[in-house]
């Protein structure tokens, strides 16, 4: 089942997170979720994806494919707690 849209409020909020955790909002593949987790050892982390780029920063693939990469990125500021209707 695909993820709903999120609101245009809950973008912002996301795209702060990501920001006050040094990754770039616009360097994370839309349509993805990224996800903070707990690794074995404790320590806690954003996993998230990317589109790969060559050196001048152009997304490589086709129309029918983008390659992605996965990412990890240290947890500096806990991701927002979602609003309760």
């Amino acid at each position: 089942m695909p993820l709903p849209f999120p609101t245009p409020e809950q973008r912002q909020a996301l795209c702060d997170w990501l920001t006050a955790n040094d990754i770039n909002p616009d360097d994370v593949c839309e349509h993805t979720c990224p996800r903070a987790v707990t690794l074995p050892n404790g320590k806690r982390v954003i996993q998230y994806s990317v589109f790969l780029s060559d050196t001048d920063g152009h997304v490589v693939g086709n129309d029918h494919e983008i390659p992605r990469e996965e990412r990890t990125a240290p947890l500096i500021v806990e991701p927002p707690t979602p609003e309760k209707p």
